[in-house]
């Protein structure tokens, strides 16, 4: 993504002279882009942290993991002499911001594992007991591999769904990509006013 400017510039000798030394000056334009990267990052934090999307939880009654907060605190900025940065975690579902992208088991895995059940969601089926699940194949439309509660009320009933791969559809909403530019832009233009008058 990038931020065009239009800079008119109504100043006399002096500060004109120092406005095109610092945008010629490696250093400032790193300033800029710094301040540019640092009101990003915070802004796009924040943005990342409101978002109230709980559908999986909602649908199985199951409490919020906090993932929006936890994602954001990992989420990094940088200026450089050529760009502002804003370091998106690859692994975390923000990546769905830049396109659809498919998941699929680590090394030495055969499944994913989905949560079906409230006392499921947020949890992976090694932080149970050895033989809280079975394994099962339910015959549907379609043939689908699960993990079944083993013991108590719960006996019986799906704990996790086991899928190959899953695919993630795009979602551009999870990121601020239309209010950047314009926080870009705001940023730039105040430190512009700083350097000519400096």
């Amino acid at each position: 993504m990038s931020v065009s400017l239009e800079v008119k510039v109504g100043l006399r000798a002096p500060g004109l002279l120092r406005f095109r030394k610092g945008l010629g000056d490696p250093a400032e334009r790193q300033e800029a882009h710094a301040r540019i990267a640092k009101a990003s990052l915070e802004f796009t934090k924040r943005f990342v942290e409101a978002d109230a999307s709980h559908a999986t939880a909602a649908r199985l009654g199951a409490t919020p993991t906090g993932h929006a907060a936890r994602t954001a605190k990992k989420i990094e900025a940088e200026g450089t002499p050529e760009a502002a940065i804003l370091k998106i975690p690859r692994k975390s579902r923000l990546r769905a911001a830049f396109g659809d992208f498919e998941i699929r088991p680590g090394s030495g895995k055969t499944y994913l594992c989905l949560p079906a059940h409230a006392a499921t969601y947020g949890k992976m089926p090694s932080s149970f007991p050895k033989d809280a699940f079975k394994f099962a194949i339910l015959h549907a439309h379609r043939i689908f591999p699960v993990l079944l509660f083993a013991s108590g009320p719960e006996q019986g009933n799906v704990a996790f769904w086991l899928r190959r791969s899953v695919k993630i559809k795009e979602n551009r909403a999870l990121l601020p990509w239309d209010q950047l530019p314009v926080l870009a832009a705001r940023v730039a233009g105040k430190y512009l006013t700083e350097l000519a008058q400096a």
